[in-house]
């Protein structure tokens, strides 16, 4: 995670979208769908806002707003936290870490432009990296 760009982190991302136009009944269904805990709001190709399950609780569930007539472009967070893919995964980290965030839009990316990093990503990438660090050290202590 270290060294690696946040463009090779996310460049097996299926980013997920929707226009401000969009219910939040709508973009929530298709989180929920895709298993993902964030959705970036374009329109037109720029980037407007991130909403977040954090957004959907805070926003929607105690202010108790109706999911199927509010337009996610009233209830997205618009202060966009957020690195170009050409920076690397550590200072992802410590960025999301300094925020109290837990995900960051990622700019200037092949395709659409964006991308969204979480600490998710970041947990996967430290577990496999430990995970071969253990099996390195088995692998030389079994050659001893």
């Amino acid at each position: 995670m270290h060294h690696r760009k946040l463009c090779d982190i996310l460049k097996h991302q299926n980013l997920l979208y929707v226009s401000s136009a969009t219910n939040v009944a709508i973009a929530t269904k298709q989180m929920v769908e895709r298993n993902v805990a964030a959705i970036l709001i374009i329109d037109d190709g720029k980037l407007k806002g991130i909403f977040t399950e954090r957004d959907a609780l805070r926003r929607i569930i105690v202010d108790e707003r109706n999911p199927a007539v509010t337009l996610i472009g009233d209830v997205m967070t618009t202060k966009i936290v957020s690195l170009t893919g050409d920076r690397i995964g550590f200072e992802a980290v410590r960025l999301m870490d300094e925020m109290h965030v837990r995900h960051i839009v990622v700019t200037e990316l092949p395709g659409i432009g964006y991308g969204i990093a979480s600490m998710r990503d970041f947990a996967h990438t430290e577990l496999a990296t430990f995970e071969k660090e253990i099996d390195f050290e088995k692998h030389v202590w079994d050659a001893i």
